[in-house]
């Protein structure tokens, strides 16, 4: 059962993608749907801004007009879902330098997308199942003596591994916890520790630096 409507501002255009999940959004009861085009946007006072709790988008990212528009959106606070037609690691790159909280691309399903609306209202980041299956062939990708290096380097132990397999696949603590047989506190404790060996502040930047510097998961 969903809970209380997300508010959710959509940057469309005139085009099928964005047509087709407009109207799959108006029919969804859990979401209060506002579409608007990039140049209301641009103009869009910052106070009106703040009622809404989901911002999804797909952007150029090297457009003068689109580093305003994630500029503005940044200060207002509101979550970020970014969608697109396939997962590119350059697009990937653009997720974590905007600190987007949301990623999904149309390989997905629908359903994927409101439970990423869902689930933003409880943590800070969504990846969908598409944009993880893609991180993982990534990291599966052997490339000489890097991996061991950086794992060696790092020091990240087989138990935090462990957990950064979890985390790739969007588990949470609690869930983490139970899979491994042990405490929610234990498994943030260890987030803890992983954050600070590959020096990163959120899930985000850590996958991206799973990505980047090739550790063996």
């Amino acid at each position: 059962m969903m809970n209380l409507k997300s508010n959710v501002l959509f940057l469309g255009n005139n085009t099928m993608l964005t047509e087709g999940l407009v109207s799959l959004m108006k029919y969804e009861e859990s979401i209060e749907l506002t579409v608007i085009s990039m140049e209301e946007l641009l103009i869009l006072p910052k106070e009106k801004l703040k009622k809404f709790t989901i911002f999804v988008f797909t952007l150029d990212f090297q457009s003068k007009e689109s580093k305003g528009i994630l500029k503005q959106i940044k200060s207002s606070g509101i979550s970020k879902i970014l969608y697109s037609t396939n997962f590119s690691n350059g697009c990937f790159q653009n997720v974590v330098k905007y600190k987007i909280n949301g990623y999904i691309t149309l390989n997905d399903s629908f359903k994927d997308f409101l439970f990423g609306i869902q689930l933003l209202k409880t943590q800070e980041t969504f990846y969908s199942q598409d944009v993880l299956h893609q991180l993982n062939l990534l990291n599966a990708i052997p490339t000489k003596n890097t991996r061991s290096r950086v794992k060696s380097q790092f020091n990240i132990s087989k138990r935090e591994l462990e957990i950064v397999r979890y985390i790739q696949k969007g588990f949470q603590s609690k869930q983490i916890g139970e899979a491994l047989g042990i405490s929610d506190r234990t498994v943030g404790k260890h987030r803890e520790n992983i954050m600070k060996k590959c020096n990163v502040s959120n899930v985000t930047e850590l996958l991206y630096f799973i990505q980047k510097n090739e550790i063996a998961i």
